[in-house]
């Protein structure tokens, strides 16, 4: 959520601007052709951007990222779209309640003025890219007394972009279980639109479904390395 902060309203009251949003993740600042004017010297104004998804640090990539601290980008840029974390920087100071994760300082410059008023305005685009990571999944039998051979399970999903390595066992908890891992990483999401059953093959023809729906891969639920997301599941 970004919002102007309270040292901004004035200025805009002022210059006769005007803030809104114009699109799902995009919004732009408007003007008064009549009675607009701007000091390109030094006219700032401040926006505040709130984190209202606690999940955000998980869905994002972003090396030393700190949530206890405030930070600063200062638009507009030389490009038109940017990495975000590239231009993003930590201003040294604490976060508490009510200060934004990060201050968005636009400043009215001459060239900006200039592109407004000639009806092609400066857009600046900041992408925040997705971490992908390895999907990797632990089995554990429940029957102690029931042998299955490593070499026919198999983890089964509903599309071919997402394979899983052939099983191994493993040990986990005290107790034997059995890994795979897929075959490529897989770009972190909220919610997935991925089915995943095990089965267990007796021959080439028949086949036994062990574990129907399987959950997906929950980032901190389960310490793995950090290329990977990992689940543990019981049949």
């Amino acid at each position: 959520m970004c919002s102007v902060l309270p040292s901004a309203q004035k200025l805009m009251a002022q210059r006769g601007l005007l803030f809104r949003q114009t699109d799902e993740n995009e919004w732009t600042i408007l003007y008064d052709t009549e009675n607009a004017g701007l000091d390109t010297e030094s006219d700032i104004i401040e926006f505040g951007v709130l984190m209202s998804e606690p999940a955000f640090v998980f869905y994002t990539e972003w090396q030393n990222f700190n949530p206890m601290v405030a930070y600063q980008i200062d638009l507009p840029i030389g490009k038109s779209e940017v990495n975000a974390t590239d231009v993003i920087t930590e201003i040294g100071v604490k976060r508490s309640f009510g200060i934004p994760f990060c201050t968005i300082m636009i400043h009215l410059t001459e060239e900006l003025w200039q592109a407004a008023k000639k009806d092609v305005p400066l857009k600046n685009t900041l992408i925040f890219k997705t971490p992908e990571r390895f999907w990797e999944y632990v089995f554990i039998c429940q029957n102690t007394n029931r042998e299955i051979s490593s070499e026919c399970l198999k983890l089964e999903t509903d599309k071919e972009i997402l394979t899983f390595r052939s099983f191994e066992r493993t040990n986990e908890f005290g107790r034997n279980a059995f890994r795979t891992v897929s075959e490529k990483a897989v770009p972190m999401r909220e919610r997935y639109d991925i089915k995943l059953n095990l089965i267990v093959t007796h021959d080439k023809e028949q086949k036994q479904y062990l574990l129907r729906n399987i959950e997906h891969p929950i980032p901190g639920q389960f310490k793995s390395k950090a290329d990977k997301l990992r689940q543990v599941c019981y049949f």
